[in-house]
């Protein structure tokens, strides 16, 4: 004889459903939050990234039919919303490097961060995969998951000066990793927009290398000229240049590769390490490169010029490893 199923069995097995499914795991997320926000107050910290990396696994296990649970003052954690790749550059129009700055500063913002490090990557050594896989992990280190490795050549200031301080400047900084080639005037309206949102507090920091070095300089000149920010324009905090060498272009051609440089005014210290006594041009062993050029004070005393000579020895590029230079940046931010 065949069993029948009662009506009702078909009305249950949905609540039964409802009930082993997404509420469930979010019940259990928001237990786990609120142990590793008791966690935190006791002062066990690693107990409580791992009690939220459990949270967020409990999240994920249940994309459908989710429920908001309203965050409350005491919230620690937060699952932060990643930046977006793209990053401002002289290929994108003007109206799409606004709108790339304009989200990244109001993440910044709403983590809490006035410090902007812009970095410009010596001639031809830029890797987009590699700026690509670092704001990948930057944001990874936000969610508390920093399980991604960081990979690509090139780059060198991204990978050996930013990178390995990473761990100890991500909450307290925002990052634009940047091409020599794209150029001051590409990011101009990129440092106004962070100015504008982020207010008068806003640590701007900036660092190039070789030619890059020189797009530095001329950032720092073109934000001199923001006078309706005040009488020095918006502020460099730090201007860091390794091998400082001229980027301008006239009508596209580069100009004063060998020239008079000068810190602007609203530089409040420059640091610029350069090999000074290297032979120019010296093509003779890559190890050595281009030289670097020094840079004279603006004369005003707000504003400090150092000129460090590095050894004709150390690389053009590899120079950004020595202790001195990571000290610096360190200090810096």
């Amino acid at each position: 004889m065949q069993k029948v199923v009662p009506k009702y069995y078909y009305f249950l097995l949905p609540l039964i459903l409802l009930l082993i499914g997404c509420p469930r795991s979010q019940l259990r997320e928001a237990g786990l939050r609120e142990q590793a926000n008791e966690e935190l107050r006791q002062g066990q910290i690693t107990e409580a990234i791992n009690t939220q990396v459990s949270a967020i696994g409990a999240e994920e296990n249940c994309e459908e039919n989710q429920r908001e649970f309203p965050p409350t003052e005491e919230t620690v954690f937060t699952r932060e919303l990643p930046l977006e790749r793209r990053r401002p550059k002289r290929g994108n129009s003007a109206r799409e490097n606004a709108s790339i700055c304009r989200r990244r500063a109001q993440v910044a913002s709403s983590r809490g961060i006035n410090k902007l490090v812009i970095s410009f990557e010596g001639l031809g050594t830029y890797n987009d995969s590699f700026t690509n896989n670092f704001y990948d992990y930057y944001d990874d280190l936000w969610n508390g998951d920093p399980r991604r490795r960081l990979t690509g050549m090139g780059s060198n200031v991204g990978r050996d000066l930013i990178t390995p301080n990473l761990h100890e400047d991500y909450r307290h900084a925002d990052f634009l990793l940047l091409s020599e080639n794209d150029g001051a005037n590409t990011i101009e309206e990129c440092v106004e927009i962070y100015r504008d949102i982020i207010g008068p507090s806003l640590d701007l920091n900036i660092v190039g290398l070789s030619f890059g070095a020189g797009e530095a300089l001329v950032l720092a000149e073109r934000l001199n000229e923001k006078t309706q920010y005040g009488s020095r324009g918006i502020i460099v905090n730090n201007l860091l240049t390794v091998d400082l060498r001229g980027t301008e272009r006239v009508n596209g051609v580069r100009t004063r590769m060998n020239g008079d440089f000068q810190t602007p005014s609203n530089v409040t210290r420059h640091m610029n390490f350069g090999r000074f006594n290297a032979m120019e041009p010296l093509y003779v062993s890559p190890r050595f490169g281009y030289p670097g050029y020094r840079s004279r004070g603006s004369g005003d005393e707000q504003s400090i010029t150092v000129n460090h000579p590095m050894p004709t020895s150390a690389g053009h590029a590899t120079q950004l490893r020595t202790d001195v230079i990571q000290n610096y940046y360190r200090e810096m931010l």
